[in-house]
């Protein structure tokens, strides 16, 4: 495992950047929404809108990167669903749906990327996914 990555249970280690970063930025969002004008309102929507999306495309490229480490399996898990469940503290359906979309993304290019921009959601790849049968 990386160095500045977290091997707590729970995942607290506040010294990876990222999460530092984004505490951060929820920290200073959550101060200026007081700010704002009703007609930044809407903007301000689709921008999170947007960021949450590129957050969930990191968050399944991390979940695709933990399943083929096999990282899981130092711990006992006899599966990344059932580590993504504990670790994540999340439904074991949610898990294994993480589990398998960051799978099938592997095979999905420009559906990975426009994910990565946050030119569409989690729901949009879900779909994208079932309907994609690779030959």
């Amino acid at each position: 495992m990386a160095e500045h990555l977290s091997n707590d249970p729970d995942g607290s280690n506040d010294s990876w950047v990222l999460g530092a970063d984004a505490e951060r930025g929820i920290a200073v969002l959550g101060k200026e929404l007081d700010a704002l004008v009703p007609a930044e309102l809407s903007g301000a929507v689709v921008r999170v809108a947007e960021l949450r999306r590129r957050l969930e495309s990191v968050e399944l490229d991390l979940v695709g990167r933990f399943d083929r480490s096999m990282e899981w399996s130092v711990d006992g898990y006899r599966h990344p669903t059932a580590a993504v469940k504990d670790r994540c503290r999340v439904p074991r359906g949610v898990a294994g749906k993480k589990v398998a979309l960051s799978r099938k993304l592997a095979s999905m290019p420009a559906t990975a990327e426009a994910f990565a921009d946050g030119r569409i959601g989690l729901c949009h790849v879900d779909r994208l996914a079932k309907a994609n049968r690779p030959e």
